[in-house]
């Protein structure tokens, strides 16, 4: 039993210890019972507690009188719906437009879902995406994030280190003489964070050049982080985790083959080749 359950059942007890006994009403008639649900970390009824301990409610009532009342604990009959989005694992949003992304993160920070992505939407419909297969690119990663989390400070914690990436992807195969690659895009996109659903492109370098870039853990990789110390018990300790962003290769090849120009009217095309990129993230778990 954690620390936080402890404290809250022992002033319980002092609580109920202390109150006056009371006869049984007359006619066998119960004590009012207060019902509280944990999906929305709130009561009703007659007697309702002042204080819901937990997110999202952990079974922990405390009364605003001196007598402790009955508390029957309700499960939430229906999961969490967001306009927009589509639970994709228990807890887990995948959101289609800004506004609905940002508004599931609003119930990300108050417990109500566990984590919020959005879909990639590259930045106009000439664009052709292509996930790029395993062994069609040579990824590097050197990560020293860390994330320093203190109990008290659900949402908040301080980031240091980051992760540094150079990333090589093979040359579309619509690049494949008599095409040839005129030049190539570094296109960075977080699927969560705050700035979920903002591309960051930078200018356009030699097609056979690597993307080269740098990221760190942002506000909802925080929250993550306090969840999974809470949720091991792992206050005073070290988790291991991951933090992620996706990258592509936008690439721009032209061609005057009447295949390819039929495939590609004006003989030219734009293909972005991407993968998620993770990194190792460090949880540093302060009491």
């Amino acid at each position: 039993m954690t620390s936080k359950r402890l404290a809250a059942f022992s002033l319980l007890a002092a609580l109920t210890i202390a109150a006056p006994l009371r006869a049984q009403p007359a006619g066998g008639e119960s004590l009012p019972v207060t019902r509280c649900n944990p999906a929305t970390n709130s009561c009703v009824g007659a007697g309702a507690p002042e204080i819901v301990l937990g997110g999202a409610g952990e079974n922990i009532v405390l009364t605003t009188g001196r007598q402790a009342a009955g508390v029957v604990l309700e499960a939430s009959a229906e999961q969490v719906t967001v306009p927009g989005c589509q639970l994709i694992a228990p807890g887990q949003m995948l959101c289609g437009m800004l506004q609905d992304y940002h508004h599931c993160r609003t119930l990300l920070i108050s417990s109500m879902v566990d984590s919020c992505r959005i879909e990639v939407a590259f930045a106009s419909g000439a664009i052709e995406p292509q996930a790029a297969e395993p062994g069609s690119y040579e990824l590097t990663v050197e990560s020293g994030a860390r994330v320093l989390i203190r109990r008290g400070e659900r949402g908040f914690g301080q980031a240091r280190g980051s992760a540094s990436v150079e990333l090589l992807f093979d040359l579309p195969v619509e690049a494949t003489p008599p095409a040839w690659c005129l030049q190539r895009s570094q296109y960075l996109y977080f699927a969560t964070g705050p700035e979920g659903g903002l591309p960051d492109i930078k200018d356009a370098e030699p097609c056979d050049k690597p993307l080269t870039f740098s990221f760190k853990a942002h506000s909802d990789d925080m929250t993550r982080a306090w969840d999974l110390c809470e949720t091991f018990a792992a206050w005073g300790e070290d988790l291991e985790d991951s933090m992620e962003i996706l990258a592509a290769a936008v690439f721009h090849i032209r061609s005057s083959s009447p295949d390819f120009n039929a495939r590609h009217p004006e003989g030219a095309a734009t293909i972005a080749r991407y993968i998620t990129v993770t990194a190792p993230l460090t949880i540093d778990c302060r009491g």
